[in-house]
């Protein structure tokens, strides 16, 4: 979220950065959380002489850097990018585990940096941890055909519309970056609702139509 405040404090003029000497800046490292297209487009365009690298992780994972794409390879949509050393990934699918390619299901991930448990919780740590050792992240995903690992949602997030699964995270995103939406909220529905209800506000304050967003 931090690497989305200095972009916004930089674009409303709350920072100069001709004001900085970023010449002993080399790397941003951004992660934890997949990062959005959007954020990376923005990023290169504000600071073209600075390298990046995301990785992907959780606490219970020991952090960031179970997954990460790699400094200088080519950032596509979604990418999480590949499994770290000495960390093995796998997609659920319904009952099994699979690391074949296009074939979407919740992220499993297990390393050396995997927690135990949660303390004095067994029945939580039972609901995200495998006997085999494998840790639910409770993100959807998959592999393409050369081994690298997408994010296309949270297992949360999902509002079946019509008979198809909407996640959340690609409304959400395309809405975060519009010109003119500041934040907005999304409603779950039932399931013979044929429509996702949200909030939004205007940028410039302006008073905005209210409608749904279909």
């Amino acid at each position: 979220p931090w690497v989305q405040d200095i972009i916004d404090a930089v674009e409303t003029n709350y920072i100069n950065v001709s004001n900085y000497n970023f010449d002993s800046w080399r790397l941003m490292q951004m992660g934890a959380q997949p990062i959005p297209e959007e954020v990376v487009i923005k990023w290169r365009r504000l600071f073209p002489n600075q390298q990046f690298d995301i990785s992907y992780g959780l606490t219970e994972s020991g952090g960031p850097g179970c997954i990460h794409i790699g400094i200088g390879k080519e950032f596509k949509r979604q990418m999480l990018g590949y499994p770290d050393d000495e960390w093995e990934v796998c997609i659920k699918n319904n009952f099994s585990l699979t690391q074949h390619p296009n074939i979407e299901g919740e992220i499993l991930v297990r390393g050396p940096g995997l927690m135990k448990g949660y303390y004095n919780d067994e029945s939580s740590t039972k609901a995200v941890l495998s006997d085999e050792g494998w840790l639910y992240t409770g993100d959807i995903g998959m592999f393409d055909e050369n081994g690298i690992v997408y994010f296309t949602g949270r297992k949360k997030d999902i509002i079946i519309v019509g008979g198809e699964n909407i996640y959340l995270t690609d409304y959400s995103t395309s809405r975060k970056f519009s010109p003119v939406t500041k934040f907005y909220l999304k409603d779950s529905v039932n399931d013979y609702s044929d429509f996702v209800n949200c909030v939004t506000a205007s940028k410039t304050g302006k008073q905005m139509n209210c409608g749904k967003c279909g």
